[in-house]
C-alpha cells in the first residue's frame, strides 16, 4: 500500500491497517489547501457508496496595520473643536480582523468600524480581507494624550506545533491472574497508559468484544476504568485493555483472565417417565456448570440411596459439569410411582442445587365390556342409539375408543370408579345395517389395544330410484318398456307406477341383493304410445313397511306430428276496428313447426308480406306462426279460416270461424205511408248487425200510444210497424231504432201521412206585387202542401196559361216537389210587353181540394206610400216609431219620417232620413217632455218619392223621466233605445236560429227519404 497521494507532494496518508484507520497528513497548510476533504470507502457489490467529509479552514494572520495617511507616532496638530477623521487599516487577514480605539490606554467606543469588500487575485482564487476604523475626534480635550489602534483577531481553530510519539504499554489494576471472585461481586478493572503524543485511545474487549471505548486523559497519562457485576459467564473470560493513538502501527494491550466461584444454576434428571414392574431403571442426573465442581447424591422417595453409583466431572469453558447414573430393578408390588429425587452440592460455596422427577409404574387394564345394545335388535334409520363400553382397571387408566371398520368415531369418554367408560352417540344410518363397531381399550402398559366389538341391524327405508325408457325417443304407436329400480332397503321394498298422478299397473317386479345388507326391487310397465302420451310424466315410488321411500318421475316424449291444443270450428268474436290476434298453437315432437294458413281456399300473407317496407300494414289480416293477426277487423273479415301446421312427423289441420261484431245500421226504411183518415198504414225497417238478436230493432214515436195503436212483427233483421186506424192528429214521423249493444244507437225515420186538400205556403198574402221591366224576364213562383200530390194552374187576368214551353212561346212553367208534402210552381215569362202587366193567378190542387195565390204584375216606379204608422213606446224626449212598407216600385227603398207638434198652429215640420234600406223600425230622438206630436213617413227609391202616409194617432212625450236616465249631448242615442234594440236584435237572433234549424232537420230529413 502506497501511503502517498500523486500530485500533492505535501499529502500523505498514515494508515493502522490492524485497525482500519486512514489518516490524511498535510505538511506546511497553505490557503490553497482550504477545502472540503472526503474519506471514501468503496462499498461491497450493490451497497451504496460510503463517505464522511471534513472542512479545512485555514487562518492568514495580519502583517500590518497602517493609519491611513499618517505614519505610526505621527502628531495631528487640529485647532479646537474642529473635526478630524483618522482612518486605521488593516490589511490581508483571515478572519475579519476587529480594529478597536484607545486613547490613554482606555478603548473608545464610538468609533466607526467598517469593512469593505472581498477582493479576488486573479492567479490563486485568494481571498484578502481590508478592515479600516474610523475615528472622528470632536473636542480636544488633552491634545498631547496619544490615540492607539489595535486589532483584534478571533479564531475557532489554531495549530500548534508539537512532536508526536507512541503512547506506553497500557497496565490492569482492579485484578491480578489468581485471584478469585464470587458470582454477585462489583469488580472495576482500570486500563492506564502513560505517555504518548497525542494521548492513547484505549478501549475495554472481554473475550474480543467491544466493551467501552469511554477514558479520561490526563496530562501525561490516560485511564479507561470499566465497572460491572460478575455473574458465571465471566469465569475463565478475558479482558483485555488496548491503547492507541494516530502513530501506532498495532495497538498496545495488556488483559487478565478472570476465575468466578458460582454454584450450578440447576440439575436435570433424564429417564423414562414409566416403567412396567420387574423393569430395570437408569436415573441420570447432570449438573449446570459450576467452579469447583460439586458432589451429587440420590433420594429415592425420600430416602438416601448409599452409594451413589457413575459419578463423573468434566471441565468447559463455562466451568465444570458433573453426571451421576442410578439403576433400579422394579419391585412387582402394587406401586403406582416413585420419586427420584438429585442433590449437587458445592462444598466450598456451601450451596446445594436439588431437582426431582417420578417414575409411573404401569400395568393394563381389562378388556372392555360393551353394555346398551344387544345383536340382532333393530334400529330405525335416522334414529338415535347409545352404546356404552366400559374398561375397569389399569394405569395409568385407558383410553377407550370406539370404531367403526378402520374409522374413529368421537365419543364420551368418563372416569367412573376404578375405570373408563366412553358412549357412542350414533345416528342411525342405512350404512350401519350389519356393521361392526368396536371398542377398544389401551394404555402404555398393553402392546395392543384391548377389543370387542358388535355388530347393528338398521331398518331402513330406499334412498332413491332409477327409471329407464327404452327406445329413448319413440314415435306414436310404439311399445315402450319403463323400467324402475329402487335403491337398498331393509325389509325389502314394494314399487308403485303412477301415470300423470294416476296409479297404473306394472307388469313385473323382482327383487335382488343389495348394498348395506339391504335388497333392490326392479319394476316394468309396457304401453303402446300415442301423441297424448307426449310429455306424460310416469312416477316410479318405492316404499316399505318401515316408511315412505323414495320416488323419481320421468316425462315421456314420443315423436309426433302437430296436434292442435284448441277443438276444431272453434269461434272468436271480435269486434268492428279492433286489432287483435288469435293463437291456435300446436304441440308437436320434434316442436319445430311450419304454420299455413287459408281462407275459404285462398292462403293468407305470411309475415313477411304483413308490412310495407314502410312498416305500415300492407294486409289487414295475416298470419304469424300459429297467430293470425286481424287489423282493425270488418265484416268482411268474418268466415272460415284453415290452418295446417307440419313437424318432420306429418301435418294436421284445422278451422277457426272469425265473427266480426259491428254496431247495428238501418239499411234500408220505408220513405213514407200515405193513407186516408181510418186506414192502417204499414211501414218496413230493414237492419244489418252482429250480433243481430230480437231486441236489436224497436220502433218509436215521442207521445205516442205505440202499444195499442201499432202491430210489429219481427223476420231476420227486418221489422214491420202496422199503425191502425189512422187519423188526422198521427200524420208526422215514427223512428226506427236499431242497437245491438255495440256503439251508438242508429236511428231513421219515415213518415206517416195523412191525405189532405192542397193548401197554398207562400206566398201568404192575399195579393202579391210584382214589378217588371219591359224586355226582361219576370218570374213568379208558388208552393203548396198537400196529400196526395198538388197539381198546379196559372192564370193571366183569368186566362189559363199552358202549363209547358215549347218553341219559342214566352210562357214556361216548371214544377218540383221540395219534400214529401210540398210542391212548388215557377211560371217565367219571357220578353215583358206592356200586355204582360196585370194580375196572375197560382192555383194549387189535389184530389182532395185546392187553393190559389194572386200576383200583381207593373212597370217599375216609385214606391207605394208606407201603412200602419204605429208609436211603440215613448220616454220624455223620444219617441219608438214602426210601420209597413208599401210596395217598393221594384227597386230598393229608403224612408223619411216626419214629424210635428200638434200645438204648433204654423204645422211646422221635422225631417229625419233614415239611410239603411228597408228599415221599418226607428227611435227618434231630441223631443220635447210633455209635448204631443204626429207622425208619417213616406218611401223612396231611384225613381222617386210616394206620397206620404197617413198621420199616426198624435202621441205625447213624458213629462219627466220614469226612472234616471243618462241625458248625453245632442245627438246621442239613449240608452233606453240601445236596451230596446239590444232586446229585439236578441230576440231575432234566436227566432232566425230557429228557422234555421227547423230548414236544416227538413232538408236532411227529405235526404233520408
Amino acid at each position: 500500500f502506497d501511503p502517498s497521494i500523486p500530485g500533492f507532494p505535501r499529502y500523505t496518508m498514515i494508515v493502522d491497517t490492524h485497525r482500519g484507520v486512514y489518516n490524511l497528513r498535510i505538511q506546511n497548510v497553505q490557503l490553497e489547501d482550504e477545502a472540503e476533504y472526503q474519506c471514501q470507502v468503496g462499498p461491497a457489490h450493490k451497497n451504496h457508496a460510503i463517505w464522511t467529509a471534513a472542512q479545512l479552514n485555514v487562518l492568514v494572520p495580519s502583517k500590518e496595520v497602517e493609519l491611513r495617511h499618517r505614519g505610526n507616532g505621527s502628531v495631528v496638530e487640529v485647532r479646537e473643536a474642529e473635526h478630524v477623521n483618522i482612518a486605521c487599516w488593516v490589511r490581508n487577514t483571515k478572519p475579519v480582523s476587529h480594529i478597536k480605539w484607545f486613547r490613554n490606554g482606555s478603548p473608545l467606543p464610538k468609533a466607526k468600524n467598517i469593512l469593505t469588500a472581498c477582493r479576488m487575485f486573479c492567479s490563486l482564487l485568494l481571498l484578502n480581507f481590508l478592515s479600516f476604523r474610523l475615528l472622528r475626534i470632536k473636542h480636544l480635550e488633552n491634545q498631547t494624550k496619544p490615540f492607539i489602534c489595535r486589532r483584534e483577531i478571533f479564531i475557532k481553530y489554531f495549530l500548534r506545533r508539537s512532536a508526536i510519539y507512541p503512547p506506553g504499554v497500557p497496565e490492569i489494576e482492579g485484578y491480578q491472574d489468581g485471584d478469585i471472585v464470587q458470582v454477585g461481586d462489583t469488580l472495576t478493572l482500570a486500563c492506564i497508559s502513560r505517555g504518548g503524543n497525542p494521548p492513547a485511545t484505549l478501549t475495554w474487549t472481554k473475550d474480543g468484544v467491544l466493551l467501552t471505548a469511554k477514558y479520561k486523559n490526563a496530562t501525561r497519562e490516560a485511564t479507561n476504568t470499566y465497572t460491572f457485576t460478575v455473574t458465571a459467564g465471566d469465569n475463565n473470560a478475558v479482558y483485555r485493555c488496548e491503547a492507541t493513538n494516530l502513530v501506532t502501527l498495532q495497538p498496545f494491550e495488556a488483559s487478565v483472565k478472570l476465575s468466578v466461584l458460582f454454584a450450578p444454576s440447576r440439575v436435570s434428571i433424564t429417564g423414562p417417565k414409566e416403567a412396567k414392574a420387574g423393569d430395570m431403571v437408569t436415573m441420570t442426573c447432570t449438573t449446570a456448570p459450576s467452579n469447583p465442581s460439586v458432589d451429587v447424591a440420590w433420594k429415592l422417595d425420600g430416602s438416601a440411596v448409599q452409594p451413589a453409583s457413575d459419578q463423573s466431572t468434566v471441565q468447559t469453558k463455562e466451568g465444570w459439569v458433573t453426571s451421576s447414573n442410578l439403576t433400579i430393578t422394579l419391585t412387582r408390588q402394587v406401586i403406582d410411582s416413585f420419586s427420584f429425587t438429585c442433590l449437587a452440592e458445592s462444598q466450598k460455596l456451601q450451596e446445594t442445587v436439588i431437582q426431582s422427577a417420578s417414575l409411573k409404574i404401569i400395568y393394563p387394564p381389562r378388556p372392555p365390556v360393551i353394555i346398551g345394545y344387544e345383536e340382532g335388535t333393530p334400529i330405525m334409520a335416522h334414529s338415535i342409539q347409545r352404546i356404552k363400553c366400559v374398561s375397569i382397571g389399569g394405569n395409568p387408566l385407558p383410553t377407550v375408543k370406539w370404531y367403526k371398520g378402520l374409522k374413529e368415531y368421537a365419543s364420551l369418554s368418563t372416569v367412573t370408579g376404578s375405570g373408563v367408560s366412553s358412549v357412542l352417540e350414533i345416528m342411525a344410518q342405512p350404512d350401519d345395517n350389519q356393521a361392526t363397531y368396536s371398542c377398544k381399550a389401551a394404555n402404555s402398559a398393553t402392546t395392543k389395544p384391548l377389543t370387542t366389538s358388535i355388530k347393528t341391524t338398521v331398518l331402513f327405508a330406499p334412498k332413491a330410484v332409477s327409471i329407464t325408457v327404452v327406445p329413448q325417443a319413440p314415435k306414436e304407436g310404439d311399445t315402450v318398456v319403463l323400467t324402475c329400480e329402487s335403491g337398498s332397503s331393509n325389509p325389502e321394498s314394494s314399487i308403485q307406477w303412477l301415470h300423470n298422478g294416476n296409479p297404473t299397473a306394472s307388469h313385473h317386479q323382482s327383487r335382488v341383493d343389495a348394498q348395506h345388507g339391504g335388497k333392490a326391487t326392479r319394476s316394468r310397465v309396457r304401453l303402446n304410445v300415442t301423441a297424448a302420451d307426449d310429455g306424460a310424466v310416469f312416477t316410479c315410488r318405492a316404499s316399505n313397511d318401515i316408511q315412505e321411500g323414495a320416488q323419481d318421475s320421468v316425462s315421456l316424449r314420443v315423436l309426433h306430428k302437430p296436434l292442435f291444443l284448441h277443438p276444431p270450428m272453434e269461434k272468436y268474436e271480435v269486434k268492428q276496428g279492433e286489432t287483435v290476434l288469435l293463437n291456435v298453437s300446436a304441440r308437436a315432437n320434434p316442436s319445430k313447426m311450419n304454420y299455413a294458413w287459408t281462407k275459404d281456399g285462398v292462403p293468407l300473407p305470411g309475415p313477411d308480406d304483413a308490412y310495407s317496407w314502410q312498416e305500415t300494414v300492407a294486409h289487414k289480416v295475416f298470419y304469424r306462426g300459429p297467430a293470425l293477426h286481424v287489423y282493425q277487423a270488418q265484416k268482411e273479415d268474418s268466415g272460415d279460416y284453415e290452418c295446417e301446421a307440419s313437424n318432420s312427423q306429418g301435418a294436421t289441420k284445422t278451422t277457426i270461424i272469425v265473427k266480426v261484431l259491428y254496431p247495428a245500421t238501418v239499411t234500408k226504411i220505408s220513405k213514407y205511408a200515405m193513407v186516408g183518415t181510418g186506414e192502417n198504414a204499414s211501414f218496413e225497417c230493414v237492419v244489418d248487425a252482429n250480433p243481430l238478436t230480437e231486441d236489436v230493432i224497436r220502433w218509436r214515436r215521442q207521445g205516442f200510444d205505440m202499444r195499442r195503436r201499432t202491430r210489429v212483427v219481427l223476420e231476420k233483421g227486418r221489422s214491420y210497424l202496422t199503425v191502425y186506424n189512422v187519423s188526422d192528429l198521427d200524420k208526422g214521423a215514427f223512428e226506427c231504432v236499431a242497437h245491438n249493444g255495440l256503439g251508438e244507437e242508429f236511428v231513421r225515420s219515415t213518415l206517416l201521412i195523412v191525405k189532405f186538400k192542397a193548401v197554398m205556403h207562400s206566398p201568404r198574402e192575399p195579393l202579391t206585387t210584382v214589378a217588371a221591366d219591359v224586355g226582361r224576364s219576370l218570374r213568379l213562383s208558388c208552393s203548396a202542401d198537400g196529400a196526395p200530390k198538388v197539381t198546379f194552374v196559372w192564370t193571366v187576368e183569368d186566362a189559363v196559361i199552358a202549363e209547358t214551353a215549347t218553341g219559342g212561346h214566352r210562357h214556361a212553367i216548371h214544377v218540383e216537389q221540395l219534400d214529401v208534402l210540398r210542391w212548388e210552381s215557377v211560371l217565367v215569362v219571357k220578353y215583358v210587353h206592356a200586355q204582360d202587366y196585370g194580375q196572375y193567378s197560382c192555383t194549387a190542387r189535389n184530389e182532395l181540394g185546392s187553393d190559389s195565390a194572386r200576383f200583381r204584375v207593373r212597370p217599375r216606379g216609385k214606391p207605394d206610400p208606407p201603412e200602419s204608422i204605429r208609436v211603440l213606446n215613448a220616454t220624455h224626449t223620444s219617441v219608438l216609431l214602426s210601420w209597413t212598407a208599401g210596395f217598393n216600385g221594384g227597386l230598393d227603398q229608403q224612408f223619411r219620417i216626419r214629424f210635428r207638434r200638434t200645438e204648433d198652429e204654423t204645422n211646422a215640420y221635422d225631417y229625419t232620413d233614415l239611410i239603411p234600406e228597408d228599415v221599418s223600425l226607428y227611435l227618434i230622438g231630441g223631443l220635447e217632455p210633455g209635448t204631443e206630436y204626429a207622425f208619417s213617413v213616406l218611401g223612396r227609391n231611384a225613381l222617386g218619392e210616394s206620397e206620404y202616409s197617413e198621420e199616426s194617432e198624435t202621441t205625447s212625450t213624458l213629462c219627466k223621466p220614469v226612472y234616471h236616465m243618462y241625458f248625453g249631448r245632442k245627438g246621442e242615442v239613449p240608452r233606453l233605445l240601445l236596451v230596446s234594440v239590444a232586446v229585439v236584435g236578441t230576440l231575432l237572433l234566436l227566432l232566425n236560429a230557429v228557422l234555421v234549424i227547423c230548414f236544416v232537420k227538413r232538408r236532411k230529413r227529405r235526404q233520408q227519404q
